[in-house]
């Protein structure tokens, strides 16, 4: 009876935080923060009398509004494991990791497959430290099947422990790294990323896309504010809708490089890059009749291969300076704010219109298209004006020489 009570209590609190995070927010990212914030307050709450060790009720809560489509799965599972281990704790482990493949598989969703990952770390590290107080873990138990493995269980834990921590400090260290490279990294000579026009000049792009669902009412604004942008499509997504291209084309935009398959060309050999710009350059004049003329790498990582190929291949590396940050499905108001507040004269503008946080389609963009219009309000009575990366380039030439 007091397991039930506590299935139906979870239910209830992991429903009531993802549907909070809707009504606040509104997007996938939020839930997903919501979801994973409630499981792991209930989990390692500093009360001890407030935490929750069973969270079997809290996940299938979450997953009513968060991913209702893996409930069926996940439960089939969870009877399924249970029918051969008659244990409930292993069961809902196994369960959940055989989620792992089925969501990277079936819906193809970044958010989702980072939650499976965050329920499994939750379960491993309470079953963890379930066998530091009592010397079992019935995960363990049912991983472990070699005797002599488990008088060294107190031991692994140890050693796990340790290598999630380093893991989380590492991804730290990686993701200040990351940000300071891309996001606020110096100029380099063969890079485009800042103007210099003496002008107020500006550059919104947009990466990762044709995507029907945002790109077309994202044209529609711009058609609407007499706005032209540059959009970084990748070869893939131009491929399945070349109509979104000829109308980009028609309606002043410009067509940049972002690669065929949105692969990371980081460190990559040069046959992989030049594949990767140079096929997607031919889907872009198979479709346009123009040959692309600027190239950004996914992520905005790049080294010498990349620009020398770009070289070789007579695209220039254009990166940004103002990133709107839409890529972690922010509320439009912070995508608002975040451009507000560091645009400057010359500035060119990540945005996207498609991709996701690992594929290259499946994110939620509607915040970007909900922070569009008000973006360009904010600029134009700041006295900008919101020009192409050609337009940009050539406003920066002309400045040069009247320099010199």
């Amino acid at each position: 009876m007091r397991r039930s009570a506590y299935f139906v209590t979870g239910l209830v609190c992991g429903f009531i935080s993802v549907w909070i995070a809707r009504q606040l927010i509104g997007t996938p990212a939020a839930e997903f923060f919501a979801a994973t914030g409630l499981l792991t307050g209930r989990l390692f709450f500093p009360l001890k009398q407030w935490r929750q060790e069973d969270l079997r009720g809290a996940v299938v809560g979450t997953l009513l509004l968060f991913a209702p489509g893996l409930i069926p799965p996940l439960l089939g599972s969870w009877f399924l494991f249970y029918a051969f281990t008659r244990e409930a704790v292993p069961s809902s482990f196994l369960g959940i990791l055989a989620l792992v493949p089925f969501t990277l598989h079936y819906y193809k969703s970044d958010l989702l497959f980072f939650y499976i990952v965050v329920l499994v770390c939750l379960f491993l590290a309470e079953n963890l430290r379930n066998s530091g107080r009592q010397g079992n873990s019935k995960v363990a138990d049912t991983i472990c099947y070699l005797p002599r493995v488990y008088h060294r269980i107190r031991g692994l834990r140890r050693l796990i422990n340790y290598l999630l921590l380093l893991a989380a400090l590492l991804l730290l260290i990686a993701s200040v790294s990351l940000y300071r490279v891309v996001y606020s990294g110096p100029e380099q000579a063969p890079v485009f990323n800042c103007g210099k026009s003496a002008q107020k000049l500006v550059a919104i792009t947009f990466d990762d896309g044709p995507d029907p669902r945002y790109t077309t009412p994202i044209l529609d604004i711009l058609k609407d504010k007499n706005v032209r942008a540059t959009f970084f499509v990748v070869g893939t997504q131009a491929e399945r809708h070349p109509e979104l291209l000829h109308r980009c084309i028609e309606e002043g935009h410009e067509i940049g490089n972002h690669t065929y398959s949105h692969a990371n060309l980081y460190r990559r050999n040069s046959q992989k890059i030049e594949k990767e710009i140079s096929w997607n350059s031919a889907v872009i004049e198979k479709i346009t009749g123009q040959a692309p003329q600027y190239f950004r790498p996914p992520r905005g990582l790049y080294d010498e291969r990349i620009l020398a190929t770009c070289n070789r291949l007579e695209q220039r590396l254009i990166l940004w300076s103002v990133s709107g940050e839409d890529w972690m499905e922010p509320s439009a108001r912070h995508i608002v704010k975040q451009v507000s507040q560091k645009i400057h004269p010359g500035a060119i503008i990540l945005l996207h219109d498609g991709g996701g946080f690992l594929h290259n389609y499946g994110g939620n963009r509607s915040n970007t298209v909900n922070a569009l219009g008000q973006i360009i309000d904010v600029l134009q009575q700041r006295g900008y004006r919101l020009v192409t990366i050609s337009e940009l380039l050539d406003s920066e030439m002309e400045t040069s020489q009247e320099k010199s």
